[in-house]
């Protein structure tokens, strides 16, 4: 899965993406272009989302080899964040293709020892960092070959203004840009004498100083910056003092307090059931507990994390729901769950399997309307992750009509698209109406588009001619090199989607890599009566203190 996570770092489309079934071997370091990549929406907030941009393959393993074998002649090691710069917070996972949850941990608890022994922690977020990165700052202090930034560029379309944001390549080499700053910062405040201390997460800075130099250490950051044809965004500066900062981390206790109330509610209820007492548990008892908390919570990117990662839990992941009674709230409150934060029906296939009101047809209509109505919306994520639970009931028949149709190709999804080519969700008229794109940007949608097409694919090289070589690819060398590789593809009938019925197989390795280690098994074990004691007191009180808050 490494070249997989490489091409999509950290996003969850990671999983529906499988570039390693590719044949690489045609590719030639010499012989690229600069392609299109497509656009992939993500929603980050209640209004707005953030925007992938996904580079064609052939240009992006050329990249990787490229960025992979060569960087070590400059002192960097490709797979080792941590030695780049002793400021930077970011710790990755290369087993997982996402940043370490436990150093998120470890950092918080040393921004509080700073807050201990200085008065405020000072959050300074750089403005469009990726979309101002100017690709030739980037190794200029290294090399004075000007075409190492090329496969970079040719990844967006040549353009050395920006990169783009989604694979690792891109975070890597925006990550050496931050060191630079981190270093020029370094060195200006060591000229001024500056009583501060500071660490970055990409674009993102932590100052921690004396309320006397607030104002010095923000003019000095805004003046490093300016070297850099940068500014900070005044909008995401954030001042914290010890207690501010202490209602940052409350996501971490509601977990915490309803891990710790459900294992309470499991060892009870496991006991009684053991002695006939009872007949049912009530192992769904969290989606209350998550309703409530969720009131607590005013920002949509707070829930979010607070709902999915929970959802993502080796808890949630062991809980035995073959005995549970369900109420009828739970079913109201999980498909509120489900329609606000879509992306949990990746990972609730436990619960959906134990019990009939997720077949029924309510169920079914309701989660039709949901994927009618995201597919009015930007966000392809939310639009991907519905299609794929109709896929898991059995019904994307339901949404194959002429209105839902049209509403996907006009939403530019082109992975939701290349999935209905592939799933022959397309009429005749449809197919004929995507044939007569021409639009580089779709070179994903244009290879299903071939790939399951009869004609186009009996007529392989022209097809490929016509839909699938760049642009800007005007040498003889060049073209052939990207239709031999797209040819030999084809040909093989290899897959770049992941098929929808083994995503499951994917999201499976991913959690059985997450939660190997040793530390994981305790938190799946049924708690000590000692513990569950402990845990009901906690609830208690902190249950006391929110009510009178109320």
């Amino acid at each position: 899965m490494r070249l997989n996570y490489y091409y999509n770092f950290k996003n969850t489309i990671r999983f529906f993406i499988d570039i390693e079934n590719l044949d690489f071997s045609k590719i030639q370091q010499d012989k690229s272009s600069w392609v299109e990549p497509f656009k992939f929406r993500l929603r980050k907030d209640e209004k707005s989302f953030r925007t992938l941009q996904i580079p064609n393959i052939y240009n992006f393993k050329l990249a990787y080899d490229y960025y992979s074998n060569s960087i070590s002649q400059f002192g960097y090691d490709f797979e080792n964040f941590e030695s780049l710069d002793l400021h930077k917070r970011m710790r990755i996972s290369y087993e997982l293709g996402e940043f370490k949850e436990n150093s998120y941990d470890e950092w918080q608890l040393i921004d509080y020892n700073q807050l201990i022994d200085y008065d405020l922690l000072i959050r300074c977020d750089i403005k469009s960092f990726y979309d101002n990165i100017y690709t030739h700052y980037i190794f200029n202090d290294v090399t004075s070959d000007l075409h190492i930034d090329k496969p970079l560029s040719h990844m967006n379309h040549g353009r050395t203004g920006g990169i783009i944001m989604g694979n690792y390549i891109s975070l890597f080499v925006a990550e050496l840009l931050s060191k630079k700053i981190s270093s020029r910062f370094e060195k200006r405040i060591n000229e001024l004498g500056l009583d501060c201390n500071f660490s970055y997460f990409s674009d993102d800075f932590y100052i921690f100083t004396s309320k006397d130099n607030k104002d010095k250490v923000i003019k000095l950051f805004d003046e490093v910056l300016e070297e850099f044809g940068l500014e900070k965004n005044e909008d995401k500066l954030e001042v914290f003092d010890y207690l501010k900062y202490t209602n940052e981390d409350v996501i971490e206790k509601y977990w915490k307090i309803i891990t710790r109330e459900c294992k309470n509610q499991q060892y009870k209820q496991g006991i009684e059931i053991a002695k006939g007492v009872r007949k049912y548990n009530n192992n769904l008892f969290f989606t209350n507990q998550l309703i409530y908390r969720l009131n607590k919570l005013g920002d949509y990117r707070k829930k979010r994390v607070f709902i999915v990662n929970f959802f993502k839990s080796a808890f949630f992941r062991t809980i035995d729901f073959r005995s549970t009674y369900f109420n009828e709230y739970n079913y109201h409150q999980l498909l509120y769950l489900i329609k606000e934060f879509p992306e949990i029906s990746l990972y609730i296939d436990n619960i959906l399997d134990s019990f009939d009101e997720f077949k029924s047809l309510d169920f079914i209509n309701k989660i039709i309307n949901f994927y009618d109505r995201s597919l009015s919306s930007n966000y392809h994520d939310e639009q991907l992750y519905l299609y794929y639970l109709l896929y898991k009931l059995g019904v994307t028949e339901k949404v194959k009509n002429d209105e839902m149709n049209k509403k996907v190709l006009d939403s530019k999804n082109y992975i939701l698209i290349s999935y209905y080519i592939a799933n022959s969700m397309f009429n005749i008229d449809e197919i004929n109406t995507i044939k007569g794109y021409y639009d580089e940007s779709y070179w994903l949608v244009y290879y299903y588009l071939i790939l399951n097409d009869q004609a186009l694919f009996s007529d392989l090289e022209n097809s490929v001619n016509q839909y699938l070589i760049p642009n800007s690819a005007t040498t003889a060398d060049v073209k052939n090199a990207y239709k031999d590789f797209y040819m030999d593809n084809l040909i093989a009938k290899n897959e770049i989607l992941v098929p929808l019925g083994n995503v499951i197989n994917n999201l499976e390795d991913y959690f059985n890599e997450k939660y190997k280690k040793e530390d994981t098994d305790k938190e799946a074990e049924i708690v000590e009566t000692e513990e569950v004691v402990e845990a009901s007191e906690e609830i208690e009180v902190v249950e006391e203190l929110e009510n009178e808050h109320v």
